[in-house]
């Protein structure tokens, strides 16, 4: 199969949780002065820098981790305990997750409005990778603009609309089919939004499209326009014996973009083309009518746009590795294939953009080359065609071999 892709856009920024309790997922342990005119004032001060301190960053540039922490710091300022009576469980419980423990270790009155505290606290690191455990990320596939009134396809005239609806239909499945998504489905968006907003989303600048996610209450939005279908066939002869057959050829190109609701950003943004030959609609044809060129099209394009959008929000993991040398992954299902091929890395240094600051990913240092042997519905099992098994740990990060791609 011939396939082109151009990349345009990569950002490795992922979803922002909704409830921090289940997006922090570090702690961090820091010792401080913290002062008061009560006891009680001087921990709650102590907590509200510990959190500055490990979190500040989020604070200043996260719309949802800085409602959160606000809320955090005025449920500790106006729930204080009678007197100088500390209760420890309140305040930890008044922290929603983000302060763990903490003791205090030293404690001066210094004058009837003046208490001096050294504490140590243990405070959860932010992190807007991980949402929270056992619930699925939600996403809505907005019908893609049509640039195009129509195409020919096998010398037939057929809608944008119709190809697009199919497209977005087939996308959906794909999704739901990964395990790893809440897929809004069309009747709950028109419902909420209408119709035309629908219709004209895919032109919408950045601005808008953000807010139209937050009105679906989705996670990350995907958009974008169907740029070409074609689909021909010629009658071809072989000159030797006389022999008439059929050369078939199609292909499609989609625009898209896969934008988080919560930061306003693009996590991924691509044009992918696919392309079917005579063999591949022979191979792929079994038990459809000869002339669904687009059927074939269109399933082959929401393989593909599926595979693309997982990879850039959830990249396949190691899970852990066994005594008898498989290699367990995180995912199977329509995703994964036996045979299939991924190089393993491990994960290293986090890198910042020096100039704005912003979190782009990580080193990624080559482990091993693995191949899928079994597959599950959720998950793979792989073995190890290069590197040492003894150096895969859990949580390092799967790429497709770039040569299974083409």
């Amino acid at each position: 199969m011939k396939k082109k892709r151009i990349s345009f856009l990569f950002f490795a920024v992922s979803v922002i949780g909704h409830l921090l309790p289940f997006t922090c997922a570090a702690d961090e342990t820091i010792e401080l002065t913290a002062f008061g005119q009560t006891l009680d004032q001087a921990i709650t001060n102590g907590l509200e820098e510990a959190i500055r301190r490990v979190n500040g960053s989020w604070i200043e540039t996260d719309r949802e981790f800085r409602m959160q922490f606000e809320s955090v710091v005025n449920n500790l300022r106006g729930s204080r305990s009678v007197g100088t009576e500390v209760v420890k469980e309140k305040h930890i419980s008044r922290c929603k997750g983000l302060i763990k423990n903490y003791e205090v270790l030293g404690q001066t009155r210094e004058s009837t409005e003046q208490w001096t505290l050294v504490m140590r606290i243990v405070v959860a690191v932010y992190d807007p990778k991980n949402p929270r455990p056992g619930e699925r990320r939600t996403i809505a596939i907005i019908p893609f603009r049509n640039p195009h009134n129509s195409f020919i396809v096998d010398g037939a005239q057929v809608s944008s609309e119709d190809l697009n609806r199919r497209l977005a239909q087939g996308l959906v499945s794909h999704l739901v089919q990964s395990r790893k998504f809440t897929v809004l489905d069309r009747e709950y968006m028109a419902e909420r939004i209408g119709e035309q907003s629908l219709l004209k989303a895919g032109s919408c600048p950045l601005s808008e499209l953000v807010k139209l996610g937050q009105q679906l209450g989705a996670d990350h939005l995907v958009v974008g326009s169907l740029e070409k279908v074609v689909a021909d066939s010629a009658q071809k002869t072989v000159k030797l014996t006389g022999y008439v057959y059929t050369e078939r050829s199609a292909n499609m190109a989609v625009a898209y973009r896969v934008l988080d609701v919560a930061t306003g950003k693009i996590n991924w943004a691509n044009t992918t083309e696919t392309f079917l030959s005579s063999e591949d609609f022979k191979s792929l044809s079994a038990g459809k009518a000869a002339n669904f060129s687009d059927e074939l099209l269109i399933e082959r394009m929401a393989n593909e746009m599926s595979s693309e959008i997982l990879e850039a929000i959830y990249p396949v993991k190691v899970v852990k590795t066994t005594s008898s040398g498989q290699v367990i992954l995180n995912q199977g299902g329509i995703r994964i294939s036996e045979g299939k091929q991924y190089e393993i890395y491990a994960l290293g240094e986090k890198l910042i953009d020096p100039d704005t600051n912003e979190f782009l990913g990580q080193e990624e240092e080559f482990i091993a080359l693995i191949e899928v042997t079994r597959v599950t519905s959720k998950l793979s099992y792989a073995s190890v065609l290069d590197g040492n098994i003894q150096s895969i740990k859990t949580g390092a990060v799967c790429r497709p071999k770039e040569s299974n791609m083409e």
